[in-house]
Parts: structure tokens; sequence; C-alpha cells
């Protein structure tokens, strides 16, 4: 392994995907007659994010395998978090808020992703129950000068404890409030109290913005120091479009 892990996000935007019978019909045939009895469960809207998440899972990690779409079998670890079988490790987590879908892969190690829309008008301050007093303190620390940077630095420690909590894939078994994050300039702090500070070293964290409104947050296990890990983001419409994108790190002076 390199000293420099490599990361890839993929970001789909669903409002961007045509809603014509041809996209539904290409996509349907992608899905395991078990998926397509989920699909069939769901309400319309629900139904299309499913159907659309789990085509990008699957061209994605077809091509990164080398094998087929429709040969990507994904399933369950008894923890409830995905992965798929291959010729080779590969690992990725997916999430989304309101209509934009984030994946991320990589092969280094496991990796849990989050995003939210920046909201103006959450209440944030009903749920600081989850926070660690420095948490609430950094979130707040900008608010005279920019009312807006309460939310947004509110999401991003939002986003970064889900995204440990995917990676693991304890779930909401870790209490939200042990999980300490220290966002500095230059690299992202984290403590989780329920375990040794050895163990705790082994998650890189990085933050970033996305058209604008929306947050998303990584989390990557290694075993070894790496610093930052290298991040190659698309934006990809399945079988539509793809083009590299740039979203902005989450920076503050």
């Amino acid at each position: 392994m390199s000293d420099s892990a490599q990361v890839q996000v993929y970001v789909c935007p669903v409002s961007r995907v045509p809603q014509d019978h041809m996209v539904l019909s290409h996509y349907l045939g992608f899905l395991s007659s078990a998926e397509k009895l989920r699909y069939d469960q769901y309400h319309p809207k629900a139904a299309r994010l499913f159907l659309i998440s789990r085509v990008l899972v699957k061209t994605v990690l077809a091509d990164k395998l080398g094998i087929s779409p429709h040969q990507v079998n994904i399933q369950l670890h008894p923890n409830g978090k995905p992965f798929v079988q291959g010729s080779k490790a590969v690992y990725f987590n997916l999430t989304h808020s309101a209509d934009v879908i984030v994946l991320a892969v990589t092969e280094e190690g496991e990796i849990g992703v989050d995003v939210e829309r920046v909201n103006r008008e959450f209440e944030w301050r009903r749920v600081d129950s989850v926070l660690a007093p420095n948490e609430i303190e950094w979130i707040q620390e900008n608010e005279p000068i920019d009312p807006f940077s309460v939310y947004q630095r509110f999401f991003q420690i939002w986003t970064l404890k889900e995204s440990y909590i995917k990676c693991t894939g304890h779930g909401m078994s870790s209490h939200l409030k042990k999980l300490n994050f220290h966002i500095l300039a230059e690299n992202i702090k984290f403590l989780d109290a329920t375990k040794d500070t050895q163990d705790t070293e082994q998650y890189h964290f990085q933050s970033y913005i996305y058209d604008c409104n929306f947050i998303f947050s990584i989390c990557l296990q290694q075993s070894h120091n790496i610093g930052r890990f290298n991040l190659d983001c698309f934006q990809l419409l399945p079988f539509i479009s793809t083009h590299r994108i740039t979203p902005r790190p989450c920076k503050y002076s």
C-alpha cells in the first residue's frame, strides 16, 4: 500500500436522471429478482432512489472488479453493512440526502460516508445532546460574524459522526456524544470515548461541500498513519454521463 490512500467518490443528483421509460427499463434490467421485489414495495419516489442507487453501485463496482454489473452481488455483513465479493477487496459505502446520492469506494480499508443538505432552518440545539461540549463551542464560535456558519459546522460534525458509525458498521449502538471531533485548520482530530486512543488513530476523516448546499464526510480506516487521503470525485449519472468535479474541502479561518 502506498503512503497516500486513494478514495473515489461518485455523486449522483437524482433529479438529473431522465424520468423516461427507456431509462427506467434499462435500469430495472440490473436488479436481481430479490431487488425487484424490494423495488415494487416502495412508493414511487423511494423506488426511484433505490433503483438509481443500486445501478450506481453496481456499475461502479463492476468497473473496479472487472466484471459485468449483472454479476455484482451486494451482500450484508451480520451488522448490516453491505459488501461485495470479488477478485480483490473493494470497500464501499452509500449515502443520500434530498435528491443527492454519494458513493465512496476504495481498496485501502473500511470506509463510511454521510451526506446532508445544509438546512438553515434546522433547530440544531434540539439535538445538542449528541454533541460534546467542545463541539457545541466550535459550532457557535463564529456565529456573531457569520450566522450561516453555525449550520455548516453542525452538519459537518453530524456527517463526521455518521461516517464513522457507517465505517465501523456498529450502527447507532455507538453513543454519538462519546464521538468527539476537533476540527483544526490542517486536519480533523477524533476520539471515541468507548475505545482506547490507539484504536481511534486508525480512522481518518475529510469533509467536503458539494453544490453549495450539501456537506459530505468520509471516514477511512487504516492501520498505518496516512495523514490525509487523496480524493477523486465524479458526478455520475449511470449510463448517461460522467465528469470529474472538485468539491470544496470544509475549511475555516
